[in-house]
């Protein structure tokens, strides 16, 4: 019984391997998955129901021409592949209860803005959750953000800013898109 429990132990954590550092694609390249989505946007046209939260005022808006290059331009700093950023992040997997992974690539340095890039998986490999923690530090302007992606749902970004003789402004984004059904894969 022991054996048996001891394969089974090593098999799971085998099977939840975080990809490796090499060559050609040291880890997962979240403008390209970005890009492809833009592309995907594009063409789809989806409708979407946007609701910015800036300190107390609140905005709603629905449109259905929406600038995807615009509208997901944040997430094109988030390069875990960056030159500058190489061999500054840590990465972990886990297996989650219903057979996905969560995969978490974390800096154990105090250089890169971008702080921290989450990936959630289902059973079948397709990818439900991205995340990223991104920090600004400039000498007038400290800005923090947590960016979060759900493929042919949405996107909010939530965080703050302070200026140098300003006070901490609190900020959110949500952004549903409407039209999923041209969105499926």
């Amino acid at each position: 019984m022991k054996r048996y429990l001891a394969v089974a132990t090593l098999f799971a954590l085998l099977s939840c391997k975080p990809e490796q550092k090499g060559q050609t694609g040291p880890w997962f390249s979240v403008p390209s998955f970005i890009n492809a989505e833009k592309a995907r946007l594009k063409i789809a046209h989806p409708r979407v129901n946007k609701t910015l939260v800036w300190g107390e005022e609140l905005r709603s808006a629905e449109s259905d021409s929406v600038d995807w290059d615009q509208e997901l331009a944040l997430w094109d700093r988030m390069d875990l592949n960056r030159a500058e950023w190489a061999s500054t992040f840590d990465t972990s997997c886990k297996r989650t209860l219903d057979g996905g992974r969560f995969v978490l690539y974390e800096t154990r340095d105090e250089k890169p803005a971008l702080r921290s890039v989450s990936l959630l998986y289902n059973a079948s490999g397709e990818l439900l959750v991205l995340e990223a923690d991104w920090e600004e530090h400039a000498l007038w302007m400290h800005r923090s953000y947590r960016l979060s992606y759900l493929p042919a749902k949405g996107y909010s970004v939530k965080g703050w800013q302070q200026g140098l003789w300003e006070d901490r402004k609190e900020f959110e984004i949500f952004a549903d898109i409407q039209n999923k059904s041209f969105l499926n894969h």
